[in-house]
């Protein structure tokens, strides 16, 4: 039996102290799941990072050393054979104008190349500081380009692909709250991905049109077309049906004009019906009346 002196020099039990121990157990609980949870979702994203980079790794290797490769050998070997023959009497101007348009043709190839690449990783580089913004971040102009600039962009690129019969254009002007070199690379990039994965004599469609306070554009063409399994598996280095199909890039277009349109707040999406049809959907920002004055005072200023 307990000895009854002992329940007398019991400190009696404080219901203000016993509420405030639970509660202070309860938020080392709630703060020890926390943990947990950051701690998992670290892990997943590790996970996820490295699953990632393993594959571009693999990709980087396969895909940009033959896309390097290609036009570095056709540079190199028209210079050696020019050095080789340039003092024998048998290399006419008919070859020296061959090997000089294969120069010309494996440079700006060459150029293409590493414009696209530098302008993939400024848009990697301008995600990132987007996400270390706190708040809601958006990207302001001191100029923001006109919907007319597209139109430009399409014609230019019609041109050079001799298919200007088959460009088919109607935008509405509106003043956009993007860049105009920003935009130029999303126009440029879907417009000749549109071409190049068509047939001649298809159309080529850039409809544009304000919806709902955005800019709504819609690329389209009737042509190749994608599945949804390669929809779903788009990414930096990634080409289709390679094997079937002889071209040229690293598969960068898409992925540039993706990021270019989500770094301001956008959203890009593609609808297709495999063999006969693709179109690329985006929203694009408006220039707000209050940023228009904004920009009138800094021009009138």
């Amino acid at each position: 039996m307990t000895d009854p002196q002992v329940w007398n020099t019991t400190k009696p039990v404080s219901k203000v102290e016993l509420c405030a121990r639970i509660h202070s157990m309860l938020r080392i609980k709630q703060q020890y799941n926390e943990i947990q949870s950051l701690s998992q979702l670290q892990q997943k994203t590790i996970s996820l990072l490295e699953h990632h980079l393993q594959e571009l790794n693999g990709n980087l290797i396969s895909k940009l050393s033959h896309e390097l490769k290609t036009p570095l050998t056709g540079i190199l070997g028209a210079i050696g054979l020019l050095k080789r023959e340039v003092n024998r009497i048998n290399l006419n101007s008919e070859t020296i104008n061959d090997l000089l348009d294969i120069l010309n043709r494996s440079s700006l190839r060459l150029e293409t190349l590493t414009r696209k690449f530098l302008n993939y990783f400024y848009l990697e580089l301008k995600t990132l500081e987007r996400q270390r913004e706190v708040g809601n971040y958006q990207f302001i102009n001191s100029h923001c380009a006109h919907s007319t600039f597209i139109a430009e962009c399409a014609m230019a690129i019609a041109q050079e692909m001799e298919r200007s019969q088959d460009l088919d254009y109607r935008l509405e002007e509106i003043d956009l709250n993007i860049s105009k070199q920003h935009l130029q690379w999303i126009a440029e990039e879907l417009v000749e991905n549109a071409f190049k994965f068509s047939h001649p004599q298809t159309p080529v469609t850039v409809y544009g049109k304000c919806q709902k306070g955005l800019f709504h554009l819609r690329i389209g063409n009737f042509g190749r077309g994608m599945t949804d399994e390669q929809i779903a598996s788009i990414g930096v280095f990634i080409q289709f049906e390679r094997e079937k199909y002889e071209q040229q890039g690293m598969g960068l277009g898409l992925v540039i004009a993706q990021k270019a349109v989500e770094l301001y707040g956008g959203e890009l999406t593609i609808s297709s019906v495999y063999h006969q049809e693709i179109a690329i959907h985006l929203t694009l920002p408006l220039v707000a009346l209050e940023q228009k004055n904004n920009l009138a005072g800094l021009l009138d200023g």
